[in-house]
């Protein structure tokens, strides 16, 4: 895509955004809601009740140690390899590529992208809720795992005692809107004219509030893309990244994004 503009002569930014892949406590979230129903309707109990218990067993487990900075499930990793295809069909000008620090959507950026350079932006995480799934690990921990990726924010906010798990230290919407619009603030300062943000549902629902003025959810491993221009933006039926002509490869057409399935967005 080359360097556009509107009527007011002020550059366009297209913003190709890409929420992590299935993650391993989003699978214990579903496996706990539905045992907890069943066993809830065994004991006679009313629907109503039973998707209240269902609900506080999910909550419960959300709260598990083992669950710190969740990784990919098997399916999540399939998802974002699916994704790949996709995008190297289609191709991809020379942009960033901007992760959450999480691993999910480190995973999920080294794997659609695995060629390119991957900057971890603190900016970008998860909303902190006092959760362990919510909270990465440290700087040093992620190197490991993560060689290639760019960590100088994360190992930056990690001496300032900012990147530490802490359950009180947690977010309201407001401050994660507040994140969205420090990073709307300096598009305007990005060389490139195109960047990709991979992040979380949380991050994204309030950048799409912040830009289009509506709080969308993305789901696992959907492909967004946001048009912006002075501040405010619209999404575009899949921008570059149309399905017309490519057909879904041979497998479980449900492991593929939202859009890549049925090519269609939410206009804002």
């Amino acid at each position: 895509m080359s360097r556009s503009a509107g009527s007011t002569g002020t550059a366009v930014t297209t913003l190709i955004i890409i929420r992590h892949g299935e993650a391993v406590h989003n699978v214990a979230e579903s496996q706990a809601k539905a045992a907890a129903t069943e066993a809830a309707l065994k004991r006679g109990a009313t629907a109503a009740a039973a998707k209240e218990q269902a609900e506080a067993a999910r909550q419960q487990i959300l709260t598990e140690p083992s669950f710190r900075d969740a990784s990919l499930s098997p399916k999540g990793l399939q998802q974002a390899a699916h994704l790949r295809t996709m995008v190297e069909h289609r191709g991809l000008p020379d942009c960033p590529v901007y992760a959450s620090p999480l691993s999910r959507c480190l995973q999920m950026a080294s794997t659609v992208f695995p060629n390119r350079p991957i900057v971890a932006r603190e900016q970008i995480r998860e909303k902190r809720t006092g959760r362990p799934c919510d909270e990465r690990r440290e700087a040093a921990a992620l190197a490991d795992d993560f060689p290639s990726i760019d960590l100088t924010e994360v190992s930056a906010a990690d001496f300032a005692g900012l990147g530490a798990f802490r359950p009180e230290l947690q977010e309201e919407a407001e401050a994660v809107q507040l994140r969205a619009k420090q990073f709307v603030a300096k598009l305007e300062q990005e060389p490139h004219r195109t960047v990709v943000l991979v992040a979380h549902k949380a991050f994204f629902r309030e950048l799409s509030h912040v830009l289009c003025g509506v709080r969308d959810e993305m789901t696992p491993a959907e492909l967004r893309v946001i048009q912006v221009q002075d501040g405010v933006g619209r999404y575009v039926p899949m921008g570059p990244f149309g399905v017309e002509d490519l057909a879904v490869p041979a497998g479980d057409a449900s492991m593929w994004p939202t859009g890549v399935v049925d090519g269609t967005l939410v206009n804002c």
